[in-house]
């Protein structure tokens, strides 16, 4: 990973990640993340509050993503995102 920060200049926020794993012995796990300092996650992830899955997501699996653009648009401050109309 020092590689990929000296090269690119993009650096891991190990705080914001984790590592899920399928098939691999708890020792060499356990070495894995000793040597990345990354948390161990588990399944089902989520990202925006959406779950990431195989399967097609109902209305109920948007709604947090919804609840928050909701929220952003209907608070009454200036949103840089939406432009004013014509």
């Amino acid at each position: 990973m020092s590689l990929i920060r000296d090269v690119l200049g993009l650096a891991v926020n190990t705080s914001k990640s984790s590592i899920i794993t399928t098939g691999i012995v708890n020792n060499e796990l356990y070495g894995i993340l000793s040597r990345t300092k990354f948390a161990r996650g588990e399944m089902p992830v989520q990202y925006l509050g959406i779950p990431l899955a195989a399967k097609h997501l109902s209305f109920t699996d948007y709604s947090p993503l919804v609840d928050r653009i909701a929220k952003c648009i209907f608070s009454g401050r200036p949103n840089p995102f939406l432009l004013p109309a014509d």
